[in-house]
């Protein structure tokens, strides 16, 4: 199949269709238990969480990380069955045999047998499972064709009635179907047999985020900062400025209601397509402005197109022996927490054990971002606040305005008419603007 075989699978939704998703949303995922992607969607477990909270009884909700660096595994179904294990962790049986996934030279026969257990365990305690993979687009391209199988095998055959995937993607120009297995799991998704479905056209299973705010006249932008009285101050400031010009804006103390999840919010900023960065050094040393970072790189594309820095005096990031300093201040975190956790026993350090991986990448990006805010022209913090960040406000116009092109782009190619172009022989075939199959034999 080519890569343009993704618009076999794909039929968007308008975006102001949002009642007609949510009810297929229950049709698909919480009546029927079936697959479902979306594209771009915000959070989609915040969306759960909210939406169907009274169902937690009747539906188990597994959220899976698949970011791989050299610190985690690159293996998706071990990914997935630690999500599952961390969900349960008061469950031996599930301990006992993760702890056997992950012995040395494991047989590929025994090792289904091990998924197997993992997941009737889970289903023998749950009326439904849902598992969660967000940025999905990221990933699949990696996953081992091994892995689709037993996905596939999973949602299909053995635990159809009982347990559902829903997928996000980013965009699909991103998606690709690349083996056999991997289609097959795609398929897994199909809704054609689904008569009920309102918010398409086409009952197939890729919805184009049908909640993002509609018509938005002003760009929605993200403020991340660390606690110090001069970011403050500029805070103020910047907020009243986006205030004075009608621009939606979030920010921590504004958006996040008493008991809310402080990591949920910093991981929608990290997704966000325009994000202040009030730079200090502070901000370089604080683990919760990094991992407010790392978010924004784990979107991937350009991060320079979506971050607007204002850097304070403080921040050394023109120096190259401060550069190092900043390097050198998340190794010693990593290294000084490390020792510390071996005083103690091993034991439930869940959490600790996430806090190494995040200073081990925190460590690993921050000469990159720090590389990426020098090459910038950041406007010293005297004349954004004289000018009441004028050309902050103007910047985020013209990239929006930008944006706005590329989706009309993006429409109208949408809107061609498909054809099919089939080959046979060795002769070159010149294909241009082309929606739809294409078959070279």
């Amino acid at each position: 199949m080519s890569e343009s075989g993704l618009q076999y699978y794909s039929k968007s939704i308008p975006h102001d269709n949002v009642e007609s998703f949510i009810t297929d949303f229950e049709t698909i995922v919480l009546r029927l238990r079936r697959n479902i992607m979306i594209i771009d969607f915000l959070n989609i477990k915040e969306f759960v969480y909210q939406k169907y909270g009274p169902l937690y009884n009747h539906i188990h909700i597994i959220e899976v990380d698949l970011f791989a660096d050299s610190s985690r595994s690159t293996d998706c179904i071990e990914q997935i069955l630690k999500s599952v294990k961390d969900s349960l962790s008061d469950n031996e049986t599930i301990n006992s045999k993760f702890s056997e996934l992950l012995q040395p030279n494991i047989r590929e026969i025994h090792r289904d047998d091990i998924v197997d257990e993992i997941f009737g365990e889970l289903m023998d305690r749950h009326e439904h499972v849902l598992i969660i993979i967000e940025n999905f687009n990221y990933y699949s391209n990696h996953i081992c064709d091994n892995d689709y199988y037993r996905l596939t095998r999973l949602c299909c055959k053995k635990y159809s009635n009982k347990l559902s995937f829903a997928l996000t993607i980013d965009s699909k120009k991103d998606f690709k179907v690349v083996s056999l297995h991997n289609q097959n799991f795609i398929m897994t998704f199909n809704l054609d047999d689904i008569e009920s479905l309102s918010s398409i056209h086409s009952n197939k299973i890729l919805y184009n985020n049908p909640l993002k705010r509609q018509n938005m006249e002003t760009p929605e932008v993200y403020i991340s900062y660390a606690w110090t009285s001069e970011s403050e101050e500029i805070l103020k400031e910047l907020c009243a400025a986006f205030d004075e010009k009608d621009i939606k804006y979030y920010v921590d103390k504004k958006d996040i209601e008493y008991r809310g999840n402080i990591r949920e919010f910093e991981e929608r900023l990290g997704k966000g397509d325009y994000i202040i960065l009030i730079i200090s050094d502070k901000f370089l040393k604080s683990k919760d402005c990094m991992f407010e970072v790392l978010q924004i790189k784990n979107k991937g594309g350009n991060v320079s197109q979506r971050i607007y820095p204002i850097v304070l005096s403080d921040a050394k990031i023109y120096d190259p022996e401060h550069i190092i300093d900043y390097i050198k201040y998340w190794e010693d975190k990593k290294a000084s927490l490390n020792d510390k956790m071996k005083t103690v026993g091993a034991e439930f350090l869940n959490g600790l054990h996430s806090v190494i991986d995040n200073y081990t990448r925190f460590r690993e990006i921050i000469d990159d971002i720090i590389n990426t805010l020098k090459e910038m022209n950041n406007l010293s913090p005297d004349i954004h606040r004289d000018s009441k960040f004028k050309q902050l406000i103007e910047s985020l116009k013209v990239q929006q305005n930008s944006n706005e092109i590329i989706d009309t782009t993006h429409k109208e190619s949408q809107n061609m008419n498909s054809r099919s172009i089939n080959q046979y022989g060795s002769k070159s075939v010149y294909i241009e603007n082309n929606v739809g199959d294409i078959n070279i034999n």
